[in-house]
């Protein structure tokens, strides 16, 4: 099965600022995920890294990031609600090379995301999306990021 080092991303309460850091398991070593919580991992570091920010994976990455805030939208949570469903495509198809080669199991296997929810941010321009993705075993599991825009 899978497995992957566990990730943190935290998010400062009064700058917006996100910190990434590894999680420390209760033994002291360094945390690790498999399973659905594998599978939030990977979509939440998907939709943030923009494509060719991985040297050594330079078509992985969210290609709707650098459509957000082209020019100043009307509704940014719209704009942003509107980009995942882009993200989710281009997720999907993707995965499906990995799914082809077995290198994932039902359960690192997205099926869908979710309908988005948007909130403001405490920064102007910030947004908190969450969404749900659902594993090819029917499990559920959160994705939080921030936006800017």
């Amino acid at each position: 099965m899978p497995l992957d080092l566990k990730i943190m991303y935290a998010t400062d309460p009064t700058t917006g600022r996100l910190t990434v850091d590894l999680a420390q398991a209760p033994t002291g070593g360094l945390a690790t995920v498999t399973g659905i919580d594998l599978l939030v991992q990977t979509v939440t570091r998907w939709m943030v890294l923009r494509v060719g920010a991985n040297a050594f994976h330079p078509t992985h990455g969210n290609p709707a990031i650098d459509l957000a805030g082209q020019d100043t939208p009307a509704n940014p949570i719209d704009e942003i609600a509107g980009l995942v469903q882009i993200a989710e495509a281009t997720f999907l198809q993707a995965q499906q090379r990995a799914v082809a080669l077995g290198q994932l199991a039902p359960s690192e296997t997205a099926q869908a995301f979710g309908a988005p929810d948007v909130r403001k941010g405490v920064r102007p321009g910030q947004f908190i999306l969450s969404f749900v993705v659902t594993n090819r075993a029917g499990q559920p599991g959160r994705v939080s990021i921030p936006v800017s825009v």
